[in-house]
Formats: structure tokens, sequence, C-alpha cells
């Protein structure tokens, strides 16, 4: 049984669940830092966006291709200066030697920008290479996020076991440990997911009433929040979840 999550939340006018800010978290300032592909950037991207909304100073250290995005998410944005940026001419090489290689180039970045910024934690996707340069040399919290725990420190790895408690609902691309995690958390889901089997997985959450199956591999944003708002209000899950408001 999952105990009570120490979040508060309010409801909207429109109907919409949103935080409110944290006592522990507010004006920490977080970095986020990723390496220049879109997966390992686009997964952070929901994280940074409530940890904002609980009150922290978040910015962003990676590519100038995110700088349009990171300003949609009025996100501030520090590009790469020491280290090597992608552009047509050099995307291949950069990609290859983006996880090992740039470590020094983006810890020297990341000890410049400190000055202006002095941030209390950096969340970095696992194969930001520098981590460990932050962590030890700089003496500053990492917590990386990925599918697989960062090499050099496990430590680093977002403990999952122990996030889902403080979770209201669980949006997954129907993997398997996931959704066993979800249930045995009592976490509604919205299951998205097509390929690789996992629409067995979502066409199973659906049927079984444990979530919504959104049915498609790309779901648009609002589907995404119409459906999570579903899961928390919707009294069909309440007999096979427990929510706290």
């Amino acid at each position: 049984m999952t105990t009570q999550p120490n979040r508060q939340m309010t409801t909207q006018p429109n109907g919409q669940m949103t935080a409110q800010p944290n006592r522990q978290l507010n004006r920490k300032r977080v970095l986020f830092a990723t390496v220049p592909a879109e997966e390992h950037f686009n997964q952070m991207t929901g994280l940074a966006k409530s940890l904002q909304g609980l009150g922290c100073d978040v910015r962003w250290y990676t590519s100038g291709i995110f700088s349009e995005k990171l300003e949609k998410l009025n996100i501030p944005h520090y590009t790469f200066i020491n280290a090597e940026d992608i552009n047509p001419m050099n995307f291949i090489e950069t990609l290859i030697y983006a996880f090992g290689n740039r470590s020094g180039e983006y810890y020297k970045d990341i000890q410049a920008l400190y000055q202006s910024f002095p941030f209390d934690l950096m969340v970095a996707d696992n194969t930001f290479s520098a981590i460990p340069l932050v962590r030890h040399k700089m003496n500053i919290p990492v917590v990386s996020i990925g599918k697989i725990p960062y090499p050099e420190d496990s430590e680093v790895y977002v403990p999952f076991e122990n996030v889902m408690p403080y979770a209201y609902v669980y949006v997954t691309n129907g993997g398997f440990g996931g959704t066993h995690l979800s249930i045995r958390h009592n976490l509604p889901m919205v299951a998205t997911g097509v390929y690789e089997g996992k629409n067995e997985v979502c066409v199973r959450i659906g049927r079984c009433k444990l979530g919504i199956d959104l049915k498609s591999e790309v779901p648009s944003p609002n589907a995404i929040q119409d459906a999570v708002n579903e899961a928390l209000t919707a009294s069909i899950y309440c007999g096979i979840v427990t929510l706290f408001f």
C-alpha cells in the first residue's frame, strides 16, 4: 500500500491538478544537463517543469539545437561554449564522442556558468560524462536519469521504487518493469506504446481498468494531459488504486 505523498495539490478552475510550491525546494537552484540527443533531452522536460512549479530556479545546459524548445518551456538556457556542438558538418562525429570525450569540455563550461548560477543540484541524463567531475570535484549533488545506472557510481541513479510513493499517476510507454511498479504502488496509469509488444501491455492496462490506454506511439501533449486528469479524478479507478488529495 502506498503512503500519502508529501506534495500538496490544488485543483484549478479548468479541472487540472497543479502542485503548490514546496518549502524544501522553493528557490533551490537546479541545473539540468544533457548530451545533444533528442531522447536524452525530451525525457527530462516534464521533471524540469515540475521542479519549476514547486519553486525551483531551473536552468539547462545543453546544445544550441534545443534553444527554441527551452524558450517555449520558459527555462533559461546555457549553450555549449567549450564543448563541441552539433552542426550538419560534424553531426556523426559529435555523436560518436559525445558520451565520453566531451567530459572535460562540459566540465569547463559548467565551472564557468557556476560563477553566475551557483546551483545546488545538477540533474543529468546518465550518459552525460561530466557527472563524476561535478559530483566529486565541485562537491555538488547529482541526480542521474536514464534506463540504466550511471556506470561511474550507481548511487546517482534515481530509485524509482522510492519515488513511486510520491506520485499520483504514472505515465508509461508500456514497459513491463514500470507497469509492475505502478501496480505495486497502487498508481493509476496512462499508457502509450505500440511497438515492441508494448501494445499488449497497454491494452491490458485499459481492459483491467488499471489506467487509460491511449493506443498511440506518439500521443499529443493534450491527449496525455486529458488522460492524466481523467486518471486522477475518474471514480472507475478509485476502487483499484488509492489517490490522495
